[in-house]
């Protein structure tokens, strides 16, 4: 007796062994597997692809008109120059709301795209923009010396509930524009008025610009969402829309447009024929989804 539970002991404990070196094996092939995040090689690799735009904002509301100097991040999207940006941070909330009321307009001019240390930059134009989904287009007028550093949309990942996520933007001109990354998680995704990504926590980055995941695939780019589903409301209360300061945090959150609705809009924009716009000034407007801006009033304006 003493002896047939000696072997069972014996077998049980073989069986403990070699499900614990199972286990064991198990979890160094998860680890090798599972990518690792460093967030300063992740810094390294991805922020060159953040460019800083420089240009003059013609603004005009009623007879009141100004012009001042300004410049915001954008992201390079295609290695031969061209960058996408917010069409707020690129005309001015005013401007981007002016197709639900609000009265002005705004002409980005004498744009330049200033590509890594350099500080002169490179000559620049609006190609389109979308008001609705806060998009902007910006094309180099010159040919890059060399392929720019940029993002890829089509290489992109659709995270879950719950997934950490990076956001990164540059700081100011007084700060070096140096990088900065914010790590958050993704809380919810919506339906209506689109399909969004809504992130939790402060996510510390600008409009325009893309977020990602820890292993480095691109899942959006941070907008303001403004839908023109509630214009009517919104022409006789401009507030009305907020709904308190819940309604605030919601939009000016963090609010994602995916991947691959951004690219179907640049795909958009690209082949939209620009001679069929008549704008002077890109005035904003929901309909239609994109907005070619016509480049002999363009260059009319960069020459003001």
């Amino acid at each position: 007796m003493s002896s047939r539970f000696s072997v069972l002991s014996s077998q049980f404990l073989v069986c403990i062994a070699a499900l614990v070196a199972i286990l064991c094996a198990g979890a160094r092939v998860s680890a090798a597997e599972a990518p690792s995040y460093d967030p300063e090689r992740f810094m390294a690799e991805k922020s060159p692809a953040l460019v800083t735009i420089k240009f003059n904002l013609r603004s005009s509301a009623g007879e009141d008109n100004e012009q001042s100097e300004t410049e915001i991040t954008g992201v390079v999207i295609d290695p031969q120059g061209l960058v996408l940006c917010s069409n707020v941070q690129l005309t001015g909330l005013a401007a981007a709301f002016s197709g639900v009321g609000f009265q002005g307009s705004a002409v980005p001019t004498n744009i330049r795209v200033l590509v890594g240390e350099d500080t002169q930059g490179l000559k620049a134009k609006l190609l389109a923009r979308d008001t609705e989904l806060d998009l902007a287009w910006i094309r180099l007028t010159e040919k890059p010396p060399a392929p720019l550093a940029s993002i890829d949309l089509a290489k992109a990942a659709k995270p879950r509930i719950g997934q950490r996520v990076v956001s990164l933007r540059r700081m100011g001109k007084y700060f070096d524009r140096v990088p900065v990354i914010r790590e958050v998680q993704v809380s919810a995704r919506t339906r209506k008025p689109r399909e969004l990504y809504i992130l939790g926590g402060s996510i510390n980055t600008d409009f325009g610009l893309p977020v990602f995941t820890t292993s480095g695939e691109v899942i959006g780019i941070m907008i303001l969402p403004i839908s023109d589903e509630n214009e009517e409301e919104l022409r006789g209360n401009p507030f009305a829309m907020l709904g308190g300061i819940s309604g605030i945090l919601d939009m000016f959150g963090g609010v994602v447009l995916p991947a691959d609705e951004v690219l179907r809009a640049t795909r958009r924009a690209q082949e939209s024929p620009e001679s069929e716009s008549a704008a002077d000034a890109p005035k904003a407007t929901t309909r239609p989804a994109v907005e070619d801006v016509d480049e002999e009033s363009q260059e009319e304006a960069d020459g003001n």
